[in-house]
């Protein structure tokens, strides 16, 4: 071997070095020549799984580059309990020669990448904080032998490295425990009679500013063998249409962090004393009822008393950039399956009147 030819061997080797540092100590690459389990297998026969394996490490990578230490310790064992999950959850671990569900497996890598990318929704359009998500998974054994229930839940993080003008770190820790006891309790309930089906819990973050941040859990319980319960959750859902064994729906939870102050949203932390505000928008989700009513042709009054309680309920508020949202659970006025679930959008500037100055505030407090 020449010394050029030295010289070029010890350099791509420094290289391999340094991107198994940089990429292959934090991502969880697929080594099909060295495969030997039953689910890493079947995606080495897989292009399409083999693709979106390359694709889930390339995104984990780039989360990883943007997180502290201690968040990529935390989200780095997520991967390892996630890589055990998918195998149990889509039947890789059964005895024999079982084949495992592919769909399945397809189905876990969309869910666990997309579950990556969520952080950047929202870091793409402001920079005041760093997000990582916290997943939990777990599996059930189904009593007629096929694939196991599983149960799927994210909680959103802020991680100790954002920067955060205006935002204490301990408030953050603060939002941090409150957001998980919140989404802990509502993932301890299930809509399916007996607790026999899957669950799937998935946050996005819709608004921060320094002083609250707004998240939306979408929620999807599909139950085996049986009829969803049929009970109200807090929030709004529908059934969209499904059938009674699938139950989708969407949780809102707004969070102020005022210094020290960290808790879930009241009317008295956005809207004036008295009952202009509350009248407003009860006033509002009439006209959309009637609305809704027309255009579906369907005999619905709601009474005046259940308008009231869903439009000022906070649990059923969504912020946007453009305006204030109502978010309307069918079954919280009764409304016909045909009709499901709708918003109700108000513009900002229809509500400035009734805004209180803390709430103007809050809602200034950061760009979107």
């Amino acid at each position: 071997m020449g010394a050029g030819q030295g010289r070029l061997k010890v350099y791509l080797l420094a290289v391999g070095l340094l991107w198994c540092v940089g990429h292959g100590s934090a991502a969880f690459a697929l080594d099909c020549v060295n495969a030997t389990s039953k689910v890493d297998k079947a995606v080495c026969l897989d292009g399409h799984l083999t693709a979106a394996d390359a694709k889930l490490n390339e995104d984990y990578g780039e989360l990883m580059k943007v997180l502290s230490p201690a968040a990529q310790s935390m989200l780095r064992a997520d991967q390892r309990a996630w890589l055990t999950y998918r195998a149990t959850a889509c039947g890789f671990t059964q005895d024999g020669d079982q084949p495992g569900d592919m769909r399945c497996l397809s189905r876990q890598f969309l869910r666990r990448d997309e579950r990556l990318l969520a952080p950047f929704a929202h870091q793409r359009s402001s920079q005041r904080y760093t997000f990582f998500v916290r997943s939990t998974y777990g599996t059930t054994p189904n009593p007629s032998g096929g694939l196991p229930y599983w149960a799927e839940s994210s909680i959103p993080q802020i991680d100790h490295k954002s920067s955060m003008a205006g935002v204490s770190w301990a408030d953050a820790e603060a939002w941090n425990t409150l957001i998980a006891k919140r989404i802990g309790a509502l993932d301890q309930s299930s809509l399916c009679a007996g607790g026999k089906g899957d669950i799937y819990r998935e946050p996005h973050v819709l608004m921060a500013t320094a002083l609250m941040i707004s998240v939306s859990m979408d929620r999807d319980d599909t139950c085996h063998g049986g009829r969803a319960a049929l009970i109200i959750v807090r929030g709004s859902g529908s059934f969209n249409g499904l059938p009674q064994d699938h139950f989708m729906s969407q949780t809102q939870y707004n969070i102020v962090m005022m210094g020290g102050d960290v808790h879930e949203l009241e009317p008295g932390d956005l809207f004036s004393s008295g009952g202009a505000w509350s009248q407003l928008l009860t006033e509002r989700l009439e006209q959309e009822v009637q609305k809704q009513a027309r255009d579906h042709n369907e005999d619905w009054h709601p009474s005046a008393e259940a308008m009231r309680a869903v439009a000022i309920d906070p649990s059923n508020w969504v912020f946007g950039s453009d305006a204030f949202r109502i978010r309307v659970n069918q079954s919280a006025l009764s409304a016909d399956e045909f009709i499901g679930g709708f918003t109700v959008s108000i513009p900002w500037n229809d509500l400035q009147a009734v805004l209180s100055f803390k709430g103007k505030r809050i809602l200034n407090s950061s760009p979107w």
